[in-house]
């Protein structure tokens, strides 16, 4: 079930994210903790946000989600692996 956030945590995202583009920061990522995820409907609730990620596919270093979620934190953070 998706929940929309509260007036206040709008406000606070918001806020958060024009501080982090003021920053420099270019990417918003979404984690989520449903099972599963009419991207479509998040994208148009989270425009911001380039891409969502299931919480559940993250948990296990064998998924391709795993996989792609550590290679971009890697990547844009210049951590090497």
């Amino acid at each position: 079930m998706f929940r929309l956030p509260s007036p206040q945590q709008q406000v606070d995202f918001a806020a958060a994210l024009a501080k982090a583009r003021a920053e420099g920061f270019t990417e918003c990522w979404t984690v989520v903790n449903v099972s599963r995820l009419d991207v479509a409907m998040a994208h148009r609730e989270s425009p911001s946000t380039i891409r969502f990620y299931r919480l559940g596919d993250l948990l296990s270093a064998q998924t391709s989600e795993f996989a792609e979620f550590k290679d971009r934190v890697i990547a844009l953070s210049g951590i090497r692996g």
